[in-house]
């Protein structure tokens, strides 16, 4: 009796794995508790403490506080730095986190210096006259963190539109195998492949049978049978008909007499009657006792349809993910002619909410994206990205949930 041992470097990799994921998810609770515990402390020090009383301080005292906060500064980028790293290492395959981030780093970026111009827009103007360098260092930190959280969330929210090109048509390959017509069927090299696949006959994609297909009117007929609601999937007559030339070995021939048989297969006719004709006399035969819309529910959870729709989001999803850059790219000055408009009726609403004179002076939204290029563009990419994920998602609902 043979005795088979398991390699040893499987076992111990995992073990390593892990290892190492558990050292990553303490490091990931540690970092985020410094993290919020170095923000709470900065935010005292303006708040609460004397880093807004810039002007009354001596000079020993706007030393040590000045080097207190760019300290707490510095150890705040580090743990955020620490936790970004290591939410990437933990959460990397789940596709909310890059979202998560994105929307953080808007926050940040833009969320809180609105809170700022909009509760205290006098005091910011007081430090920068008075050159409050600790308060102002606090100001800028949430730009310095916006972009730390947004790097990454930028990249992982293109990672995720990629890999909804690339894996989501293998995901519908595997999910093939619950398909009611044609799960089981195996994958056969079609006869002759399309140019471009979205374009390809049914009897031209790998899951056509060649044993059904020389039998076929659909192969005969050189049509799709998703255009004639009938297959060799779904239709009785055509299976058994198949069926009784493949036990049988029928040899059938065309009705106009052609023959038109390859090395492999031969030509046959189908002498069943038929609703419809088409160009080359092969009669396809048609249920009138099923309605329509059962016939579309056929095509629906049939696997070579799928495969068709597959390939059709294989083909559309690229064109789908560069149109809404290129349009920005191209319209670049009508975009932000729009994204000014909306910033402006952002500031007209909240001017009816402030609760100070002259509310119609405040363009605190506006300011945002005039004041800095880098946060222009920075807003630029977010919504490009944002309307890329949903028109990825259009295109996914409409080809495998309304199969258009």
């Amino acid at each position: 009796m043979q005795i088979s041992h398991n390699s040893p470097s499987g076992p111990s990799s995992d073990r390593f794995i892990r290892i190492l994921l558990d050292w990553a998810r303490r490091i990931f609770q540690l970092s985020a508790l410094a993290a919020v515990v170095l923000f709470g402390y900065l935010l005292y020090g303006l708040i609460l403490g004397d880093v807004g009383n810039w002007s009354s301080m001596g000079h020993a005292d706007r030393v040590r506080i000045a080097g207190n906060i760019q300290s707490a500064i510095m150890y705040l980028n580090i743990a955020l730095s620490v936790l970004i790293l290591t939410a990437c290492a933990l959460y990397y395959d789940d596709e909310v986190v890059g979202y998560l981030m994105l929307g953080g780093a808007v926050a940040l970026f833009y969320g809180v210096p609105f809170l700022f111009e909009f509760l205290m827009s006098d005091q910011i103007h007081l430090w920068e006259q008075s050159n409050n360098t600790a308060a102002l260092a606090i100001y800028n930190e949430f730009h310095i963190a916006a972009l730390i959280m947004g790097v990454p969330g930028i990249l992982l929210t293109l990672r995720d539109i990629l890999l909804r090109i690339l894996m989501g048509v293998t995901i519908r390959q595997e999910q093939r195998k619950n398909m009611k017509y044609g799960g089981a069927v195996k994958v056969e090299k079609p006869p002759s492949g399309a140019l471009i696949g979205v374009f390809a006959k049914c009897w031209q994609l790998p899951y056509c049978r060649s044993s059904f297909r020389v039998h076929c009117p659909i192969y005969l007929e050189r049509t799709k049978c998703w255009r004639e609601r009938v297959g060799c999937m779904c239709e009785e007559t055509v299976i058994r008909k198949s069926m009784d030339a493949i036990i049988h070995r029928e040899e059938i021939i065309k009705i106009d007499g052609e023959n038109e048989k390859s090395p492999t297969e031969s030509t046959p006719v189908i002498h069943e009657s038929a609703s419809k004709g088409g160009q080359r006399h092969v009669r396809i035969p048609h249920n009138p006792n099923l309605p329509m819309s059962l016939k579309i529910e056929r095509c629906r959870n049939c696997v070579i349809y799928n495969e068709h729709q597959r390939l059709k989001y294989q083909l559309l999803a690229p064109i789908f993910t560069v149109m809404p850059l290129l349009l920005t790219i191209w319209k670049f000055n009508d975009f932000m002619t729009v994204l000014n408009t909306f910033m402006r009726s952002i500031d007209n609403a909240m001017s009816h909410l402030a609760l100070v004179q002259n509310p119609h002076q405040t363009t605190i939204a506006q300011s945002l994206i005039s004041s800095d290029t880098i946060a222009e563009y920075l807003i630029v990419a977010c919504v490009v990205i944002f309307i890329t994920t949903l028109w990825l998602r259009l295109l996914e609902y409409c080809i495998f949930k309304l199969m258009i």
